[in-house]
């Protein structure tokens, strides 16, 4: 408390000082510790792509190559099959395993139990059919197999480890081709893919055995259950070191792809970062240090110039301005305190002439208020005088026309229920047929379960003189005017329907965007349109509103849509 009290009593000056320095050390230090995090998580989403483009790029050199083998093997089967055995040789066979280093061994066993080698021999008499590898590839005949050259009875001359090598089989209609294939090519390849400094690259089979290893104790303590397809940063803990799991699988070969990176690989580039960091927050610092001086000063003593004017100002002291010449904040403080000055000199007029024009206003609302009563009255002795004459042609007009009157005053009430809104558009349209007789048809079809719904007052009436004055009167032989109303959406929509002449469909393309714009509704073709679309987006907002569709010819439909529970009031 007595820190916080101390502080703000300090000068304005030092206040700046200590808040500048806080502003540029909090920042540094929080962005110390989210780049450090950042740093990581990068450098790991770094590691991660090219991880995984590495086991990618393996497994396609391995399908190239693969491919270019069992295209050789293709060869080979075509010179092997029975009807031209004659033309296979062990020379031929043997020229073609030099033209390939990487080629241990070829064997061609055929079905008959005899065979062709090169730089392979068979070490029993077990026969070829009941072996694995040539069972496999019957099975898949005439598609390549890859497997061990392990546990065989045809092995290669060459002092080879088994594990060395791995085999490509390929059965044809005279039985299988084998070829054992030396790892260099393979060996180059992971050679190539190096992932930074301790990262590697390995080869398992189908079964997770293992394919091709570089020289690595950490290889054979990956269990091979955890090696899934497609698995991308999967943590294992090998003799409390962390590393990361990338595979790829080659959909030619079916072998995977291995990618492993120990964690620290990812923190070798965030040392440097970090003291860069740090000798850029001592940097920050000085240099804060110093333009706070500058800037607390530039601040400081214009606002103590207004400070001092506000003190004149509190005496009585109208006459005092702010005279600097600064074009920033501060210069425009000082030009609002002068405007300020001024104002207030204008304000206690300006009160007296709003409260003036406001009674004006009362006044002249009162005056419109009271020609529509004269109205209703004078229109409704009138209808009494009809009646004892029996003129009951003129009592219904006069009726129709005060219903109207007394609807449209609604004792001040801006909301009505549908019933009254109803009723008056009825009364409305019975006058007009009095007017325009057979040229004019209408009928009201909206459900009486939907009277007490409340809505802003006469906003049918405009829609339905539109409709006669753009749509019937334009129309030879004149038309019907169809007020329909229906529920959808949990919303009431109310259709106001003629079949008279239509609207062109470029008047109708400026009506609809005029019906979008807000503003102004004076002076607008169809003014109705946009008397009514106004009030409901004003009382509702969206998606209440209104939409008019029309075709030359054919007529025109205006569908209001309105809340069911609008939330007005019969009292407005």
């Amino acid at each position: 408390m007595k820190l916080g009290r101390a502080f703000k009593n300090t000068k304005l000056k030092k206040k700046l000082l200590f808040t500048y320095l806080m502003i540029a050390l909090i920042p540094l230090t929080i962005f110390g510790g989210v780049l450090a995090v950042i740093g990581v998580d990068g450098s790991k989403d770094k590691t991660d792509l090219y991880a995984l483009q590495v086991a990618e790029q393996v497994n396609d050199s391995i399908d190239i190559y693969i491919g270019t083998i069992e295209q050789l093997m293709d060869t080979i089967i075509t010179e092997a099959r029975y009807e031209d055995k004659a033309t296979v040789s062990e020379d031929f066979l043997k020229r073609l395993k030099e033209s390939y280093p990487e080629i241990a061994g070829i064997t061609v066993a055929y079905y008959d139990d005899s065979y062709i080698c090169a730089g392979m021999t068979r070490n029993s008499r077990d026969l070829f059919r009941n072996e694995t590898w040539y069972k496999a590839a019957m099975h898949d005949f005439g598609k390549l197999t890859l497997g061990s050259a392990v546990g065989r009875n045809v092995i290669t001359t060459d002092e080879i480890g088994a594990d060395r090598t791995f085999s490509m089989c390929k059965a044809f209609e005279s039985g299988v081709l084998l070829l054992d294939i030396r790892h260099i090519i393979i060996e180059g390849f992971i050679d190539k893919a190096a992932i930074g400094q301790q990262g590697f690259v390995y080869i398992v089979d189908k079964n997770g055995d293992v394919v091709y290893a570089p020289a690595n104790e950490i290889v054979y303590r990956i269990p091979a259950d955890k090696l899934k397809t497609n698995i991308q940063g999967q943590e294992i803990v090998i003799k409390g070191v962390k590393y990361y799991l990338y595979t790829a699988v080659s959909e030619r070969t079916g072998w995977m792809s291995v990618a492993v990176i120990p964690e620290e690989e990812f923190l070798s580039d965030l040392n440097g970062t970090l003291t860069v960091l740090v000798i850029t927050a001592l940097a920050s610092v000085i240099l804060v240090t110093f333009v706070s001086f500058m800037v607390s000063d530039n601040l400081t003593e214009p606002i103590s110039e207004l400070t001092d004017l506000m003190s004149k100002v509190e005496e009585g002291d109208m006459d005092v301005r702010f005279t600097g010449t600064r074009e920033d904040e501060v210069g425009q403080l000082g030009e609002s305190f002068n405007h300020m000055i001024e104002r207030m000199d204008t304000l206690v007029q300006e009160l007296a002439d709003e409260k003036q024009s406001k009674l004006m206003a009362e006044l002249k609302s009162l005056q419109e208020q009271f020609k529509p009563h004269f109205l209703y009255n004078t229109l409704d002795t009138i209808g009494w005088m009809a009646r004892s004459y029996n003129a009951t042609d003129i009592v219904k007009i006069i009726e129709a026309l005060t219903n109207i009157f007394r609807i449209g005053l609604s004792k001040g009430r801006d909301f009505i229920t549908l019933r009254e809104e109803k009723a008056h558009v009825e009364n409305y349209l019975y006058i007009q047929k009095i007017r325009y007789k057979e040229t004019l048809k209408y009928a009201i079809e909206i459900p009486d379960e939907y009277d007490d719904v409340v809505l802003p007052k006469l906003i049918l009436q405009p829609l339905v003189e539109n409709a006669i004055y753009h749509g019937i009167k334009l129309k030879r032989g004149g038309g019907t005017i169809t007020v329909r109303g229906y529920e959808k959406e949990k919303d009431l929509f109310i259709e106001i329907c003629d079949d008279g002449a239509g609207v062109d469909p470029d008047k109708l393309a400026v009506l609809k965007k005029q019906l979008l714009e807000e503003g102004q509704i004076s002076g607008k073709d169809g003014f109705g349109l946009f008397y009514a679309a106004e009030r409901v987006k004003m009382c509702y907002g969206e998606p209440y509103g209104l939409n008019i569709e029309s075709a030359p010819g054919e007529g025109t439909t205006v569908t209001l849509r309105l809340p069911l529970n609008s939330g007005g009031t019969e009292n407005g």
